[in-house]
């Protein structure tokens, strides 16, 4: 089993005197370093470049918009198991203009089943044309841990964002962001008729506030596939209150092809605002490409001893 714990350093500015809310993704799973540092370098292949778009409320005014893209490589140039990543998040609130840019670096290490994490506090942030801004540092960890399985494999995750409740307050007081505890699993499992299932549930607490998102995706293996689609999806998810109505389905549609991952999201609203959204929230489109491995893979073969 390989465990992974990893540190991120986040910087931040605003341009404007307020804060957003936390990055809010259907596809979680389609935007892993937004989810949690831990999954820096988690993947098989030399590097990762992920997108994900996402809007929301456009039916009652003025949408809320956020763009986030990310990079996280191997680094093979050193001993061990070394990762890093790079995200960058432009996130813009609605009718009241509120732009959040936001910049993640984050360095990873595993290693027989334990490694360690460090930040970059010398990364250089500049915007022009901006007013009011604040800088402050904000410190996420996390920790994956993922098993093979015969037929597919289980993978559990955990990480907790604004570890030291940084200050956002661009007067005197204290205005300090609350931390947000993310824990999540995933299983996957192929069946001999090409069919797959990959259920997952996600809890996400903030102080007294709690969501849930559980469901999961089916799908089928493509061979020979002439254009290159290696498999296809559909899925549903149910995104909860553990003290209040639900919120949203969310429907969605995956595909791989070659080293291409794709998906496209929307979420039914049927809270409380469905009235005003006419049961429209949020649509959300991600993009993940990985880099073919070109690293050595050792197999152990076991044999007969006389």
């Amino acid at each position: 089993m390989v465990i992974r714990k990893t540190l991120v350093a986040v910087l931040v500015f605003f341009a404007l005197i307020a804060k957003g809310q936390d990055l809010h993704f259907s596809l979680a799973d389609y935007s892993p370093l937004t989810l949690n540092a831990g999954e820096t370098g988690a993947f098989d292949g030399d590097w990762r470049v992920t997108g994900n778009y996402r809007q929301q409320w456009k039916s009652i005014g003025k949408p809320f918009q956020t763009i986030a893209a990310a990079y996280d490589l191997q680094i093979y140039a050193l001993p061990g198991q070394f990762s890093a990543g790079l995200v960058i998040v432009n996130d813009q609130s609605g009718a009241i203009d509120l732009i959040n840019n936001r910049v993640y670096l984050s360095v990873g290490f595993a290693h027989n089943n334990d490694n360690i994490g460090m930040y970059d506090p010398t990364l250089s942030l500049s915007e022009s044309n901006l007013s009011n801004q604040t800088n402050y540092f904000d410190l996420n960890a996390g920790l994956v841990a993922e098993r093979k399985l015969k037929s597919g494999s289980i993978k559990g995750g955990f990480s907790v964002q604004h570890v030291n409740a940084p200050n956002v307050s661009f007067f005197n007081n204290k205005d300090q962001l609350t931390q947000r505890f993310n824990s999540y699993v995933k299983w996957s499992h192929d069946f001999d008729s090409d069919v797959f299932i990959r259920p997952m549930i996600l809890v996400s607490t903030i102080q007294k506030a709690q969501e849930l998102v559980f469901g999961g995706d089916v799908g089928l293996y493509v061979s020979d596939s002439p254009n290159g689609v290696k498999e296809i999806s559909l899925g549903i998810d149910l995104r909860n209150g553990f003290n209040r109505n639900a919120d949203a389905y969310i429907a969605s549609i995956g595909v791989v092809i070659g080293d291409f991952r794709a998906a496209l999201a929307y979420d039914v609203n049927y809270s409380n605002l469905n009235q005003a959204t006419n049961n429209r929230g949020a649509i959300e489109f991600s993009l993940i490409y990985i880099s073919p491995s070109t690293a050595i893979k050792y197999i152990t073969i076991p044999c007969d001893r006389y």
